[in-house]
């Protein structure tokens, strides 16, 4: 399957349309463009295009996104696995981000439960949705192809190995989620060994599997795909019957009451394996969620009377079926995650404990054996092996915390907290790492940003 262009000319038409309603409603409370140095209290919104690998707990399936901000209010953020029928990437939110001075993050205007909070670049951000209990990491990208002439060369992954940090689904022959275990975490060596190919190795305690090699390669706007062969037939086997109940006819109806019982989508409802995602324009971090993917389209022309010139008797409706709106919520993907990956490339020497320093904002989704949830901390580390995590935001019903986390930087940049496995990036404004605890059933990815300061 081949991801469309889109271009930064559509998305501020799109952010422009989303932009005008937001000014109507009051222009005394937006900003322009971000002040240097930010100022607490004043708004803020990201510049350029960024993309972003979100996963949820309670939805069980991923959203890879490309996001963008123009020089207004709004931000646009469009779902790279769903596409309308002109082969365009739908917008699934338009965001105005606002400041909130006593959490010193910002929010989705009008929706709370959705968070931001960029790193010290203002350039990198994570989110939190408090209620789909989902975390999500967003890099920049730099320049995206305008018109079809442009050339844009994707970042080279292949200059030094990569720690990665990979939340698994578990699930059972059927295709559902494991009640008592629904998820796992493992940290993974990676290298891109060339333009072309991923290898991939397990690296968790105990573990010792093989390497694993993966296809790769970036669209024209930068989305990253990773392919794996070897595991499509088995997920093909074990989703194909639940794909064939959703592709069952669907019952429609014409301007005059006919009823009609149609599949309205081309070619079926085949599954790929794939893993989309993207990385920072400079190679140093990557982000993907594989998934189980059918892209789903509508014939269009078929629901307008129009039959195919080998079969005139088709059976479609001989007239419009209205609203055409009706049907075109069904033109969209299905898929299920299968795992999601935060990578971080290692740095060649040099790093120590004084890499990790300073108040870090700190998103954790936690799984232990009955519930999800998300938790939001600051982690305010001194920079000699040692901080104080305080919670701030926890999504079930439980006290916030606060505890110590001791710390340990390998001079390549590995990393571990309280004797859990990460990376940490080579300016310190990043860091991943694998926060389970398996003595209590606790499975856990954790993502650290250094705050704006």
């Amino acid at each position: 399957m081949n991801l469309a262009r889109i271009s930064s000319t559509s998305l501020t038409k799109f952010a422009f349309a989303v932009a005008v309603p937001l000014m109507m409603m009051g222009c005394e409370e937006l900003e322009n463009k971000p002040k240097t140095p930010l100022v607490i209290g004043d708004p803020f919104f990201l510049q350029g295009n960024t993309i972003g690998t979100e996963s949820s707990l309670n939805r069980g399936d991923a959203r890879i996104s490309i996001g963008y901000t123009a020089d207004t209010a709004a931000s646009t953020f469009l779902d790279a696995l769903e596409q309308d029928n002109k082969g365009e990437f739908i917008p699934y939110r338009g965001i105005e981000w606002r400041y909130q001075s006593a959490e010193q993050y910002y929010t989705e205007k009008n929706a709370n439960y959705r968070l931001m909070m960029p790193n010290k670049s203002l350039k990198t951000f994570m989110t939190l949705n408090t209620q789909e209990v989902a975390l999500g990491l967003f890099t920049p990208i730099g320049k995206l192809p305008e018109s079809d002439t442009d050339t844009v060369t994707p970042p080279d992954l292949t200059d030094g190995n990569y720690t990665c940090i990979r939340l698994e689904d578990q699930r059972d022959g059927d295709g559902d989620l494991i009640e008592d275990g629904p998820m796992e975490v493992h940290s993974y060596s990676a290298q891109f060994v060339d333009a072309d190919n991923l290898s991939m190795t397990k690296t968790t305690p105990g573990t010792g599997d093989p390497a694993k090699l993966f296809g790769y390669g970036f669209t024209r706007n930068k989305v990253l795909e990773v392919t794996d062969a070897s595991s499509d037939g088995y997920w093909k086997g074990v989703f194909e019957p639940v794909i064939d109940n959703s592709c069952d006819k669907i019952l429609l109806e014409d301007e005059f009451g006919t009823e009609y019982f149609q599949v309205p989508y081309l070619g079926g409802c085949p599954i790929e394996v794939k893993a989309f995602g993207g990385a920072s324009s400079d190679g140093s971090v990557v982000h993907f969620s594989q998934v189980a993917y059918v892209e789903r389209k509508i014939n269009e022309d078929l629901f307008a009377g129009t039959c195919p010139d080998t079969d005139p008797g088709c059976g479609y409706p001989p007239n419009p079926v209205e609203p055409v709106s009706a049907i075109q919520p069904l033109n969209k993907a299905w898929k299920k995650r299968l795992n999601w990956n935060v990578c971080i490339r290692n740095t060649s020497g040099g790093m120590s404990n004084s890499k990790i320093s300073g108040t870090y904002w700190m998103g954790t989704l936690y799984q232990d054996s009955i519930e999800g949830s998300l938790i939001l901390s600051e982690y305010t580390a001194d920079g000699a092996g040692s901080g104080i995590n305080r919670q701030t935001l926890v999504t079930n019903d439980v006290a916030l915390r606060e505890e110590r986390l001791d710390y340990n930087v390998d001079s390549d940049g590995e990393l571990t907290i309280n004797g859990r496995y990460g990376v940490v990036s080579s300016d310190g404004a990043l860091f991943v790492y694998d926060a389970s605890q398996p003595a209590r059933d606790i499975a856990a990815i954790t993502i650290g940003l250094l705050k704006y300061r």
